[in-house]
């Protein structure tokens, strides 16, 4: 790309980045740090999506993606897809660590049936405090994971606070140690937030009984909001 197109410097680089390497069987993790090296000397850009779920990616890429969202401080939308890899803590710890330094408007995150835990979230729950008042919506996706209450309720904590967040998108499926306490966190957010607009909460196959779903149910239609 760089030897095709000499003068692709900082002023004329695009906007949006989209890299997708899902199921992969090229050598993706070093392609991926490569490619995070280039592109942390081309930028900036304000939207990124990155796709390599079910590729070998591990904790040495997300060292790499790390310092590449240190470097973008224009990034106001980011999307990651890295489901089921063999990243542990620490490859998750590095992508929190970069989040952190942005001030994203928009924020979708999906780690599908991964090493992903309550450590995880909680340092995630951190990175999100330091956006503040830009961050209006936020998608996190993580069925089949080991989080339990502790770090629901660590990130539920952090959402609450978060001024101008209208939309929310939690996806908790199969997480078998969620239970009551996160749902009364989550109904006491959805209820009380002036801000909310559209929500949707994933809760099957929890410890979240039926019975609490359909409270979910009548605040629907109480506050106007999409379940």
């Amino acid at each position: 790309l760089f030897e095709d197109f000499p003068d692709f410097t900082r002023d004329d680089v695009r906007k949006k980045l989209q890299i997708s390497w899902p199921t992969s069987y090229i050598p993706v993790n070093s392609t991926f740090i490569f490619a995070m090296s280039l592109l942390a000397e081309v930028g900036p850009y304000i939207s990124i999506f990155i796709n390599v779920s079910r590729s070998n990616i591990d904790d040495d890429g997300c060292f790499a993606l790390m310092n590449h969202l240190k470097s973008s401080p224009t990034l106001t939308q980011l999307t990651l897809w890295i489901d089921e890899t063999r990243i542990t803590e620490e490859g998750f710890l590095y992508i929190s660590s970069g989040i952190a330094s942005l001030r994203l408007k928009s924020l979708s995150l999906s780690f599908r049936k991964s090493n992903f835990n309550d450590d995880c979230l909680s340092s995630f729950s951190e990175s999100l405090s330091h956006m503040s008042s830009q961050l209006t919506e936020f998608a996190l996706t993580i069925p089949n994971t080991f989080i339990s209450d502790i770090g629901a309720i660590t990130l539920i904590n952090t959402l609450s606070v978060l001024p101008n967040l209208s939309s929310l998108n939690l996806n908790f499926e199969s997480c078998g140690n969620i239970t009551s306490r996160t749902f009364e966190n989550l109904f006491a957010l959805v209820t009380t937030s002036t801000k909310l607009i559209e929500v949707m909460i994933s809760l099957n196959s929890t410890r979240i009984t039926k019975d609490e779903v359909n409270r979910l149910r009548k605040a629907r239609s109480k506050h106007h909001k999409m379940f």
